[in-house]
């Protein structure tokens, strides 16, 4: 801090925090932060989400996409994102919405 300026970590003059101002992109340190939403559009498998409400109209096979499953997984224990997902599949008539274990699921 200089001048009663403080600047924030790896940025340049657009991101300082002016006490008296409050311009910038910088919050103050006892300013409460707002979680990072994120949407997720991903070829999400929906095989296991029958139990969560997703009703199918045809059985097919489909590949697990193991890394998608654990980021998400990941992306849900943290506190400072929320996360919504989209994702299609010919299994399903409609769209539908699910919620599992915290995170809403957009089936198309």
């Amino acid at each position: 801090m200089r001048d009663g300026i403080r600047r924030c970590a790896g940025s340049g003059a657009a991101a300082e925090w002016h006490p008296e101002r409050g311009a910038g992109t910088c919050p103050p340190d006892n300013e409460v932060k707002t979680p990072l939403r994120i949407t997720w559009l991903c070829p999400y498998p929906t095989h296991d989400l029958g139990p969560f409400g997703l009703q199918v109209a045809r059985v097919m096979s489909s590949h697990a996409c193991s890394w998608i499953v654990n980021l998400l997984d990941a992306l849900r224990q943290r506190d400072d994102c929320a996360v919504d997902l989209v994702t299609t599949t010919p299994t399903v008539d409609r769209r539908q919405t699910v919620v599992r274990d915290g995170v809403t699921i957009h089936v198309l």
